[in-house]
């Protein structure tokens, strides 16, 4: 199978996603009218529900044109053109009516960025506050369109007469609406999913006197594709992306792993053969020298060492019997006294060839007088064990001994110096025997 190139997959991947983007400045804005419609009701209002003066009323309905005309009177005097969005047969008469039933649909504009309102006005305002009203029924647990959040910005007088964008983002909650209501401070995000109402009103600030207001077009402008969308659909590629070079990439590795693991083995077993070698005496297949001395490292580094002896033994007369019948019949008489010699050990014994007839083996043989039996059984099954040189028995064979305790506390060559003195009185004191080293 070819190699997978991941950095050609993901420079196509990247190609793509750029592709897209560029592709989505080239659709023109997403615009909805909302202003005029049929669908629409437009309504003048003024601060007369609330027992003020002021008038407003339809100067040119044709052209949607309001006469204003500001009084004292009211606490809080005001007046304005409301858009309503109702999809009910019930066509309220006054934006602050407080019989209006708001168990219904408004209009979602969450998917928008702001209001394009081209309006022209003639009059003393320096300042024309435009709002939005977004019903949350959750939220203000009423049903009067009065209670409706409400979110505002304010249009300047350089402004007016001319189409002005107005940014979703840059709209506030009015403070009133928040007080009025109780909100909590994590409620006071703007909303547009659920607009009910768009006003152009003459603020608390406006000059007395007479005012002309007329609302041309409200448009809802968007992203040239819906951002949302865009995301959603990017994100979603690049998840699905994401996942089948994660598979892929699984798939390419778990085959490396395999080529890695066969390797692995290969080597381990390489190891293992070259550790036998480098620590297995070729003729008897136990320890050499540097696998006993590396035994015994490992043991004197152990926390386990309290019984742990070191037991040196030699056949007695080796070399005369390798005078007498040849160094052939003297390797073929190790080899023998080993393989019979492994059958007694104990399971936890470890058997090596220190040099030429000499052999060593740790045991974990308790007290002083176990490790002493341990090795008069070994001694005493060899003298009654039968050895052979061209198939006609060879005469008694014999082993000495020398023991002694592994110290922590000590070297293994002090150790190893000690059971060979023993060894040493063994042998002293007349062969096939076993001494122990004081401690």
């Amino acid at each position: 199978m070819p190699s997978i190139n991941f950095r050609s997959i993901r420079f196509g991947a990247l190609a793509i996603t750029l592709l897209l983007l560029a592709a989505s400045f080239g659709i023109p804005p997403k615009k909805l009218t909302l202003h005029p419609l049929n669908t629409t009701t437009l309504n003048v209002y003024s601060d007369q529900w609330d027992s003020g003066n002021s008038i407003n009323t339809w100067s040119d309905p044709q052209s949607f044109t309001a006469e204003c005309t500001l009084k004292t009177g009211a606490s809080y005097r005001f007046c304005g053109i409301a858009l309503k969005f109702y999809n009910h047969p019930k066509v309220p008469q006054a934006s602050n009516d407080q019989q209006d039933a708001i168990g219904i649909t408004g209009i979602d504009l969450s998917q928008y960025k702001g209001l394009e309102v081209d309006f022209a006005y003639e009059g003393e305002a320096q300042r024309i506050r435009i709002a939005m009203r977004n019903v949350e029924f959750d939220l203000i647990q009423t049903t009067q369109l009065h209670h409706a959040k409400q979110i505002e910005a304010y249009i300047e007088r350089d402004e007016f007469n001319a189409p002005v964008f107005i940014d979703f983002e840059l709209l506030n909650i009015s403070d009133w609406w928040v007080i009025d209501n109780n909100i909590r401070r994590n409620e006071t995000r703007p909303a547009f999913n659920n607009i009910m109402e768009i006003i152009l009103h003459l603020p608390e600030a406006t000059p007395l006197g007479k005012h002309t207001l007329t609302i041309k077009r409200v448009t809802a402008i968007g992203d040239r594709i819906n951002q949302y969308e865009l995301y959603r659909g990017l994100i979603a590629f690049w998840t699905l992306f994401i996942i089948a070079e994660m598979l892929s990439y699984t798939i390419y590795m778990r085959r490396e792993n395999d080529k890695i693991s066969t390797s692995l083995q290969v080597l381990k077993e390489d190891y293992e053969s070259l550790k036998m070698f480098a620590e297995q005496d070729p003729l008897t297949k136990s320890l050499n020298r540097r696998g006993i001395e590396l035994y015994a490292s490992s043991l004197l580094q152990s926390t386990s060492l309290i019984h742990y002896w070191l037991c040196i033994f030699q056949v007695d007369n080796y070399k005369k019997i390798c005078d007498t019948y040849g160094q052939a019949t003297g390797d073929s008489l190790l080899k023998d006294l080993t393989e019979a010699i492994k059958h007694i050990l104990a399971q936890n014994d470890e058997l090596g060839r220190w040099s030429g007839e000499s052999f060593v083996f740790f045991s974990t043989g308790g007290t002083r007088q176990d490790i002493f039996n341990h090795c008069e059984i070994i001694r005493k099954t060899m003298n009654r064990h039968t050895f052979r040189a061209n198939g006609k028995p060879i005469p008694y064979i014999s082993l000495s001994f020398g023991i002694t305790r592994l110290a922590m506390d000590e070297s293994f060559e002090h150790n190893f110096k000690k059971a060979d003195d023993a060894l040493q009185s063994a042998k002293k004191n007349g062969r096939d025997q076993t001494a122990v080293a004081a401690y």
